[in-house]
């Protein structure tokens, strides 16, 4: 059934030449598919789903806003810091995984309110295989030849100033 879902993700499924957008068709179809996956693996009764879906959208939220902070961190570049201003990174960086965990073991508290312990252990299980049956959907799309165009996210083969990104290579004698 999962595979039906899925293989409707077409170029939904591709993130956009500029950039993932964060609104729009895209992101209610993927929403509309985490929500189906989730609820049919953790079996999720209506009363479940009710109280379950708030509970999950403002952990998400919160988990997105970390994300956000670390993409920041991350992009600093290392090679142009000081030695101080590495520690410093690195000490922000420990701070944020701080975060994340004690966001996890928050929202485990949360969960627990909503859902028997079982099904909150199986989330984080379910939410994996989400994104790996996401994943498989894409690459599956991208061996059909159906890619059109876009950035590689992992390993793609575009050399710098293909995509006009930097300055074209020198020209070869």
């Amino acid at each position: 059934m999962m595979l039906l879902l899925l293989g409707g993700l077409g170029l939904n499924a591709q993130p956009p030449v500029d950039g993932p957008k964060e609104d729009g068709p895209r992101k209610e179809r993927m929403q509309a598919l985490r929500i189906a996956y989730l609820t049919k693996e953790l079996e999720l009764s209506s009363d479940e789903a009710k109280k379950f879906w708030p509970v999950y959208e403002a952990f998400k939220e919160e988990k997105k806003a970390l994300r956000k902070a670390g993409k920041a961190l991350h992009q600093k570049d290392l090679a142009l810091m000081s030695d101080k201003e590495v520690e410093g990174a690195f000490e922000e960086r420990m701070k944020l995984k701080e975060k994340h965990i004690a966001l996890e073991r928050k929202y485990h508290k949360e969960f627990k309110k909503v859902l028997p312990l079982r099904k909150v252990l199986m989330l984080q299980k379910a939410e994996r295989g989400f994104k790996r049956e996401v994943l498989k959907a894409m690459k599956g799309h991208h061996k059909d030849g159906k890619h059109h165009g876009g950035k590689h996210r992992r390993g793609g083969k575009h050399h710098r100033g293909e995509r006009g990104d930097g300055p074209p290579p020198p020209p070869r004698d």
